[in-house]
Formats: structure tokens, sequence, C-alpha cells
């Protein structure tokens, strides 16, 4: 039983991990949209 715990918590960091990473790049995507908008206007 702790071994299907400590898998399971293990996956559970690795998705989050992963979920933090799309984050900070969807994050930078739009900082790099708002400078080019700043540009333009």
């Amino acid at each position: 039983m702790y071994r299907a715990d400590s898998e399971k918590n293990e996956k559970n960091r690795t998705e989050r991990t992963s979920m933090r990473a799309e984050t900070l790049n969807i994050v930078d995507e739009i900082r790099q949209a708002i400078t080019l908008l700043r540009r333009h206007l």
C-alpha cells in the first residue's frame, strides 16, 4: 500500500511539474504578444 501511494504521489508531482512548465510557456507567449502589441501602438 505504501508503494502504491508513493507511486501515486510521484505521478502527481510529475503532472504538476509538467503543468507548471506549460503554464510558464503560456505566460511567456502572452508577454511576447503584449510586447509586440506595444510596439505597434
